[in-house]
């Protein structure tokens, strides 16, 4: 395990968006099992900013004490190198679009895979509990983050890229009554 040594220089930080270009390539992804799989640095960014302080969903988000980082696997064929990371936060929620700044605390679990060769990381996998999930969209599945979300979707950038006749996209009005209708999730899992 020597070999992945070099992880270390990398100085990974899942919200050190400016070295993105240094930890990932157009070929990494990140994926939260419940939400998708993100590739690329560009749309890893984006999602990760849902669940940062850069987000217009929470007012502030705090470490609570250093990741720990173990090294939990390598492959010596593939040249790669597979690391758990832990890390515990406080995440504040805003009072402008969910409820009443509530503060959640939460423990997040990243499997990490770096490629030796390529010196980048090519998978990340991210772990919530179902509890911190479940508490979070209850908290922001409130009016004005409908509306902010139907303003998004329904807006120019939006219907630019979209494909079909944009006079066949629902309403402002329609994708609010259509969003809040929506289970906050589905399943168990």
């Amino acid at each position: 395990m020597a070999q992945c040594a070099k992880f270390g220089l990398l100085g990974f930080d899942i919200f050190a968006y400016d070295r993105y270009e240094s930890f990932f390539n157009e070929d990494s992804t990140v994926t939260l099992a419940q939400s998708g799989t993100y590739k690329g640095p560009k749309n890893i960014e984006e999602y990760v900013r849902f669940a940062d302080a850069t987000s217009p969903l929470i007012a502030s988000a705090k470490d609570l004490g250093d990741a720990v980082v173990f090294p939990s696997g390598f492959d010596p064929v593939e040249g790669t190198c597979k690391f758990t990371v832990y890390k515990a936060q406080s995440t504040t929620l805003s009072n402008d679009l969910s409820t009443n700044g509530d503060t959640i605390n939460l423990l997040a679990l990243r499997s990490v895979v770096y490629s030796i060769p390529k010196n980048i990381i090519t998978v990340v996998r991210v772990y919530y509990t179902f509890k911190f999930l479940e508490a979070f969209f209850t908290r922001v599945a409130t009016a004005p983050v409908f509306n902010f979300i139907c303003d998004t979707l329904t807006g120019p950038s939006c219907v630019e890229l979209l494909p079909g006749d944009p006079d066949s996209f629902p309403t402002k009005k329609q994708c609010v009554k259509r969003l809040s209708e929506l289970p906050i999730y589905e399943g168990t899992d």
